[in-house]
């Protein structure tokens, strides 16, 4: 489902196409050149909700959002009243207002604008569910921006309910909500509820074929929620299970193999095994896309104490071509030599997929670890508790 989204809320590019006045929409929906708001013809010969949206862009170019953002409220709402109803143009229309709302009063104010553009669909035929999902989620997404973490899970469950109203329960998009779901529950509630989502998303892809992407994906969501609960040698079994899949597979299903074996890099660097890490790494290597970053595989860090949170302390570092760290140094040191010496043994321990410039790894260099202020642990009510584990910035 997120793929069919051209952008998020507080997507940058989404702000970049209202500046630009770049929106764009399938030719399906052109058909309704000529509508206004009352149904009459238009004098341009555009639609209503088309000249609305262009309005919004020249008002958000010239500075004056509030009326920016009235105006790509009343876009959305004229595309809604008119046919042919297409699921990603009528999302694009709330988004762009969302993205104003959230320039104009922050990332809560955007979530009741896309709460608007939700509130005016049933999810009667697939189209209008489809926009219902996306705009939920992304809904979902701001109020966590906001510190309502609790509200976003009880926003997911809303489109979980669209999703089962007016589309087929095996539908893949339903899986991605229970994935949706499971994760952001793994930071807020007791581990019986992320599990149940992950098993409710393993009874709908039950019947799927078993190299479906879909299928594979939740397999790998149970696997790493596994790692999480401490149950390695179970997931490092699943994720074999999983390769085994692959490669039996007429499909090249590259994503989900790369998905498997970074797990299993993991999984070996954590207990030491760092020749089998290396072999799986080759894998790796061998099964990336011709180009591409690079990305971390296994990061982990000690404990951070308090003070050097508020230092601003950076590592730089270089991953070599076999994806290992090398050349690290440190920026606004924190002053504890000690603690940072760990850093670099823990540091010398990582493993990435290198990045890949036309089928071969090279080198990546000069990346970053930032260590911000203090972190967020997130908790059922929707309230923010701090904690001293850093943000992580690659």
């Amino acid at each position: 489902m997120w793929k069919r989204m051209a952008a998020l809320v507080v997507c940058v590019g989404i702000l970049g196409q209202l500046v630009n006045g770049l929106f764009l929409c399938p030719a399906a929906a052109r058909e309704e050149a000529g509508r206004t708001r009352d149904g009459q013809q238009a004098a341009s010969g555009q639609p209503a909700w088309f000249q609305a949206n262009r309005e919004a862009v020249a008002l958000f170019k010239k500075g004056r959002l509030r009326r920016a953002l009235k105006a790509a409220e009343r876009a959305y709402r004229l595309y809604a009243e008119g046919k042919p109803f297409v699921a990603d143009s009528y999302a694009t229309l709330a988004y762009n207002a969302a993205a104003i709302a959230e320039r104009l009063d922050g990332a809560q104010q955007a979530a009741r604008v896309l709460e608007r553009a939700a509130a005016l669909l049933a999810p009667e035929d697939e189209e209008r569910t489809v926009a219902i999902i996306q705009i939920r989620l992304a809904q979902a997404r701001s109020l966590e921006e906001a510190g309502r973490y609790h509200d976003a899970q009880r926003i997911r469950l809303k489109a979980l309910s669209a999703a089962h109203k007016g589309l087929p329960e095996t539908d893949p998009r339903v899986v991605q909500i229970y994935l949706a779901l499971a994760q952001h529950a793994k930071t807020q509630y007791d581990p019986a509820v992320p599990a149940r989502y992950l098993r409710q998303a393993r009874q709908v892809v039950a019947a799927y074929p078993e190299d479906d992407p879909t299928r594979l994906l939740v397999e790998h969501a149970w696997a790493t929620f596994l790692i999480e609960l401490g149950k390695e040698a179970e997931a490092r079994k699943r994720l074999q299970a999983i390769l085994a899949v692959c490669e039996r597979s007429k499909h090249k299903l590259r994503r989900i193999r790369e998905l498997a074996l970074g797990k299993l890099v993991f999984l070996a660097v954590k207990r030491g095994d760092e020749a089998r890490a290396d072999e799986l790494l080759r894998q790796v290597i061998a099964n990336a896309e011709p180009n591409g970053p690079a990305k971390a595989l296994y990061a982990l860090l000690p404990e951070v104490p308090p003070i050097v949170e508020r230092s601003g302390l950076i590592f730089v570092y270089d991953v070599s071509p076999e994806g290992r760290v090398t050349n690290i140094r440190v920026r606004n040191s924190s002053g504890s030599a000690q603690w940072e010496g760990k850093v670099r043994e823990a540091m010398a321990r990582w493993r990435f997929k290198p990045a890949m410039k036309d089928g071969r790894p090279v080198w990546s260099r000069n990346r970053r670890y930032v260590f911000t202020l203090l972190a967020e642990r997130r908790v059922p009510t929707g309230s923010r508790i701090p904690t001293t584990r850093p943000s992580m910035r690659f």
